[in-house]
């Protein structure tokens, strides 16, 4: 018998050389900053150039796995850079598919890239109909992965996923903290209408698993193998099943391990195709 054990986590220490770099280049471009309009600008293109590198993409999915400390239940989403010094902070937020935030605005000047799928963005006005309330579309951006694009105060918008898969965000939020221990920077005004999602989502860890998952699976690259693994060990059993599935597209050995180890903690029917799976997926290559 062939036990999930034999096949360890694998992961190596990385110096996350491309995140850090692109936090101090953010650092530098505010402290020599003269205009508001060219420090977003000058940031936009950074992140554009960024997200571009894979290095930086891993660098960034491995800060936030890092981030992910026991008791999982007290998960918070923290931001992957904080830099308290030049008032700053970088985040990835998931998004869910189908899923539309409230209307809502922010106090200082953000960036905001595309970071794994696409992501519609919509700004707006105020109706100044008949009711005088509520907002009008004035734009509506539809970004796909590598597309970034910046908000100068005051701006109305909202962020959606229309699409069947997850998505994510990378966010240069600015400004001081005015809440302590808040990792929201300045203050954020929402607008809910009627019917809508809570209009500040702390969305599960389950959702960030997914999301990244879906990120690793695309990059053709060993370290991302690497981070599957590492999201196996902590997640739970729907995120640990969709990392089986991405690491069996490159690593039927690797995947095997891995299914056999989450049979384990199944029962009945469930239990008895992963093993059987995980079972085929050691003997194919034994046959090799």
């Amino acid at each position: 018998m062939i036990s999930p054990s034999s096949a360890p986590v694998t992961s190596a220490p990385s110096s996350k050389s491309a995140m850090l770099a692109f936090a101090a280049n953010v650092a530098g471009a505010i402290q020599s900053a003269t205009g508001e309009e060219a420090l977003v600008r000058r940031v936009r293109q950074m992140l554009i150039d960024a997200i571009h590198d894979e290095t930086f993409s891993l660098d960034c999915i491995e800060e936030a796995i890092d981030a992910i400390q026991p008791p999982l239940s007290d998960w918070v989403n923290p931001p992957i850079v904080n830099d308290e010094v030049n008032n700053f902070s970088v985040r990835l937020i998931y998004w869910p598919p189908r899923f539309l935030n409230s209307a809502h605005e922010h106090t200082f000047w953000t960036v905001t890239g595309v970071f794994s799928n696409a992501l519609t963005f919509r700004t707006y006005f105020p109706d100044t109909g008949q009711n005088g309330e509520g907002f009008q579309v004035d734009r509506e951006i539809k970004g796909k992965r590598g597309e970034v694009g910046f908000i100068l105060p005051p701006c109305i918008h909202t962020v959606g996923n229309e699409a069947d898969t997850p998505s994510i965000s990378i966010h240069v939020f600015s400004g001081p903290k005015l809440i302590e221990d808040s990792f929201e920077r300045g203050r954020t005004t929402w607008y809910p209408d009627e019917g809508s999602p809570d209009p500040s989502p702390m969305f599960t860890l389950n959702h960030a698993f997914q999301a990244m998952i879906a990120l690793l699976d695309s990059l053709d690259n060993p370290r991302a193998l690497d981070l599957l693994d590492r999201i196996f060990a902590i997640a739970g059993a729907p995120a640990r099943l969709a990392c089986a599935k991405a690491i069996a597209r490159r690593d039927k050995v690797r995947a095997g391990h891995r299914l056999l180890e989450l049979a384990e903690q199944c029962t009945g029917e469930d239990a008895a195709k992963l093993h059987k799976l995980g079972t085929a997926f050691l003997a194919e290559q034994v046959s090799k």
